[in-house]
């Protein structure tokens, strides 16, 4: 982790951090409590809501030792794909009238630029990539179990190994693929 993980005590707390550090910082890791600790903290539903209140989407998850892990979480870049729960979230944030003029800015964005419904608008069924193919077709077991699974569930793994940005997160992706379905569990298991 670049910066020292912060801990937040409630969303009020983070809501008021968020509120003046919006457009001046470039990411924060915050501390949650491991749920078999039973430590009250802030939970990540109430990190994500305010963080998307003010623009921000989460990232990754980095654990800090047994009882703790840090969520990093950062301003949302123009080109990212707002997944339907996020959107969902944001939707009723407006209407719960808790979305801020950043957040606003950035939907605003996304709509603009197709983002906002990018990840659910498949103009014609994704063409399973070559590395893909030939990666599940190694492992005779993960191949058969792949071509199993719904077509739902098939898009579902094309779309996230073809949406990484960087060759390193594909191949990374790609094996996961393998190693999962080979274990005939979809993306979410």
């Amino acid at each position: 982790m670049p910066q020292e993980p912060v801990f937040f005590k409630d969303r009020r707390v983070w809501r008021k951090w968020l509120q003046k550090n919006h457009d001046m910082s470039s990411e924060i890791w915050i501390i949650t409590f491991k749920r078999h600790t039973g430590r009250q903290c802030m939970s990540y539903e109430e990190a994500l809501e305010e963080a998307i209140c003010y623009g921000w989407i989460d990232s990754r998850l980095r654990r800090i030792d047994d009882e703790r892990h840090a969520w990093r979480f950062a301003p949302r870049k123009p080109d990212s794909i707002w997944s339907l729960s996020n959107r969902r979230r944001a939707e009723r944030l407006i209407m719960e009238g808790r979305m801020t003029a950043p957040g606003m800015a950035k939907i605003e964005a996304a709509k603009k630029s197709g983002e906002w419904h990018k990840a659910y608008r498949p103009s014609k069924p994704p063409r399973m990539p070559k590395d893909l193919r030939e990666a599940l077709m190694q492992d005779e077991l993960a191949w058969r179990n792949f071509r199993g699974f719904a077509r739902s569930y098939r898009h579902t793994y094309i779309f996230w190994v073809t949406s990484a940005k960087r060759e390193e997160t594909r191949r990374k992706r790609i094996r996961g693929v393998v190693s999962k379905t080979s274990k005939c569990k979809t993306i979410q298991e």
